[in-house]
């Protein structure tokens, strides 16, 4: 043991460069076998969770249960009971004809609309229940039309609904599909964050910058 630490003292740099090296082979190494990336398989062949899938997916209402985003509008000088300029017919020219943005429902207080309507189901129905007692704020909810929307697909919704934005109206992004997107990136990446970390604990406990003759 005693041997160890005299040549981790001696050659601490190279130990250094070491243990950097392996921690980026590693990540490499994560990578390229899947890492975080992860497919949902909701097929379940034979079973009653299927069979009732299936019976949705017949009725067309499979798209109930896709991932949503909500939108939450607020005023300070008007009250919401009344739709906000144009507010659902300009969300639907933003996002329903977006590909990208698979958006298959935008229900709204004032009016509701389907980007992907079913053949025999209707536009949903106006929520005057989504708006606050105080009639300031009010709630917008976005369904997608797929189980899985691709990791950028509430960016481009996000991208597109933005510009709705006014000096009187005030939208704010919530929910688990648009969690951080609204929110300012670090110019490090983590990978990088955690290299200068490994690289700081390394040169304190070899003290490279202390000792280095």
């Amino acid at each position: 043991m005693k041997a160890l630490t005299r040549f981790a003292i001696k050659h601490r740099w190279w130990m250094i460069v070491g243990w950097i090296a392996a921690i980026a082979l590693i990540q490499v190494l994560s990578s390229s076998a899947g890492g975080a990336k992860y497919k949902d398989d909701f097929k379940m062949p034979g079973t009653e969770s299927q069979a009732a899938a299936d019976l949705l997916t017949k009725a067309n209402l499979a798209q109930q249960s896709n991932p949503t985003g909500t939108l939450v509008l607020h005023t300070k000088d008007r009250v919401l009971t009344s739709e906000p300029d144009d507010f659902v017919s300009k969300a639907k020219a933003a996002v329903c004809d977006v590909e990208e943005a698979h958006i298959s429902t935008i229900t709204t207080p004032w009016g509701s609309v389907a980007c992907t309507p079913a053949d025999g189901q209707g536009s949903p129905a106006p929520r005057p229940d989504l708006i606050s007692p105080d009639k300031t704020t009010a709630l917008v909810e976005l369904v997608y039309n797929e189980p899985k929307p691709a990791d950028t697909t509430p960016k481009v919704v996000y991208d597109h609904l933005k510009d709705l934005r006014s000096d009187t109206l005030q939208i704010e992004f919530t929910g688990d599909s648009f969690d951080s997107v609204d929110a300012s990136t670090s110019a490090l990446s983590p990978q990088v964050l955690g290299f200068i970390a490994a690289f700081i604990v390394l040169a304190i406990v070899f003290r490279t910058f202390v000792g280095t003759h």
